[in-house]
């Protein structure tokens, strides 16, 4: 492939390319993680919300980063990974990227984030789970340090933060 900035768009309704998990697409002998020259971007169809535009190049990309460890939960390794998404984008998209965190999240911490602004990237460390085929993260009660549910549906999320 040329040295310069490609493009690339794959529309297809092949129900094997779309479970495909495109977070690891990559070139062969390449690290893992994006890069200023290349970046693998999956539009997501949605329903009664117009997909967002892409990012120009140059823009900066906003990361929010959310944890959630909840002590009736299994421990989650967050800070490594929060450290290492951060040296990641540093390293390859110096000055173009902004990360915001939410350790210990709670539900209205996370709205509150999601509320006072708008995010490209949410990364979510911590568990989730699957109860009558409605997907559910799983923050952390401030009261009681358990584990509280949130529907793992970013416009119910929405909804829920207006």
């Amino acid at each position: 492939m040329p040295a310069d900035d490609v493009r690339i768009h794959i529309f297809s309704d092949c129900a094997e390319l779309q479970a495909m998990p495109w977070e690891y697409w990559q070139e062969p002998d390449q690290l893992p993680g994006p890069r200023r020259e290349r970046s693998v971007v999956r539009i997501v169809p949605t329903h009664g919300r117009p997909s967002p535009e892409p990012l120009k190049i140059g823009e900066k990309v906003r990361v929010l980063f959310v944890s959630a460890d909840p002590l009736d939960q299994e421990p989650v390794s967050w800070p490594e990974l929060q450290a290492s998404i951060e040296r990641i984008f540093a390293a390859r998209m110096p000055g173009r990227f902004e990360l915001s965190a939410i350790e210990g999240a709670s539900r209205t911490g996370l709205l509150e984030a999601v509320r006072r602004a708008e995010f490209d990237i949410f990364h979510f460390s911590g568990h989730g789970e699957v109860n009558n085929g409605v997907g559910q993260l799983i923050l952390t009660d401030r009261r009681t340090n358990k584990g509280s549910r949130l529907r793992a549906c970013l416009k119910s999320i929405r909804q829920q933060a207006v």
